[in-house]
């Protein structure tokens, strides 16, 4: 298997896990009848200072619900990101949360003054892995006007009084943060911190342009965003007064994936006879009654069908 499905495999396999460990909150998030797009918003550092202004220019642009979360329960902040069309935030950890994204979703980073988004890039990475399909854009603030800077901050926020006179006249005179090691460094800490002023046209831009890009994705059709059905989980089969019965639990990545539902192949062949059957249904459970005998044992696969995608065969003996 290439590298890359292998991550994405790896990377949604995670996600899966923790959705199942969360509460659900479909119904909360279902309040909204209409496609929006999530804002993170930060209260302390890295603060968005024209946020309202970006809000209403983002809600007239693209025509959705701008949904802002700074805190809250991550149950359903995760529901939350999960049903909706993208995220937009600062460059920060809230932006992992894209890790829950559906595939063809719009990831929308933010980069204060001097901080390169080429030298910081686990969310592009993140959504750049072949299968997640998530659309990643950035916006860099270019502009030091656009810029509030906090060297009064404590050093781990950013902060640099402690440094003498001269590196702190360098460090606030940087056009772009050297190249450092993580996570400590003083410059890269106090470029991060900083409060911005928003081009709200330019990130209302770069955000229509990555949603159209999702929109001409899909319309490509199923398989753009589409990866081959995992494995069915937890396959069991048993023969009682010569009736055979099989269940087992769809793919793990199902409800990653965009789909307009799930067919199941299963063949059946008679270890003595030869006999060979081969059974199409669409639920996860299934009886056979015809020319089966109890005495004989019987080879079994399943394998899932996805949008005319075949995923890999279960086998089991019976």
């Amino acid at each position: 298997m290439h590298i890359g499905l292998l991550a994405v495999s790896s990377i949604l396999s995670v996600a899966a896990s923790i959705l199942k460990k969360l509460k659900s909150f479909t119904d909360t998030v279902h309040q909204y009848n209409q496609d929006y797009l999530v804002l993170f918003s930060r209260t302390e550092t890295r603060k968005i200072l024209n946020e309202e202004e970006l809000i209403s220019t983002l809600e007239l642009s693209t025509k959705m619900k701008i949904l802002v979360i700074h805190d809250g329960d991550i149950s359903e902040i995760v529901y939350t990101v999960r049903a909706s069309r993208g995220i937009i935030g600062m460059h920060g950890a809230s932006l992992i949360l894209g890790l829950f994204l559906k595939p063809g979703s719009i990831l929308i980073e933010l980069f204060p003054y001097a901080v390169n988004p080429e030298n910081y890039t686990p969310y592009q990475t993140l959504a750049g892995i072949p299968g997640m399909s998530i659309i990643y854009r950035s916006w860099r603030n270019t502009d030091k006007a656009r810029s509030v800077s906090h060297p009064e901050y404590p050093p781990e926020e950013g902060g640099i009084r402690h440094l003498a006179e001269e590196i702190q006249a360098e460090i606030m005179d940087q056009e772009e943060v050297p190249l450092h090691s993580c996570c400590n460094d003083p410059s890269w800490l106090f470029h991060i911190n900083q409060d911005t002023i928003v081009d709200v046209e330019r990130v209302a831009n770069i955000t229509n342009e990555a949603l159209f890009v999702s929109q001409q994705q899909m319309h490509v059709g199923h398989q753009t965003f589409s990866m081959e059905p995992s494995v069915v989980r937890d396959l069991h089969c048993s023969c009682v007064d010569d009736k055979l019965s099989l269940n087992w639990e769809h793919p793990w990545n199902l409800d990653y994936m965009e789909n307009d539902g799930v067919q199941y192949r299963l063949g059946i062949q008679n270890r003595k006879t030869k006999e060979y059957n081969v059974f199409i249904v669409s639920v996860n459970s299934y009886k056979i009654e015809k020319d089966i005998d109890c005495n004989y044992s019987f080879d079994v696969w399943v394998n899932a069908e996805v949008n005319g995608i075949h995923g890999a065969l279960k086998y089991i003996e019976c």
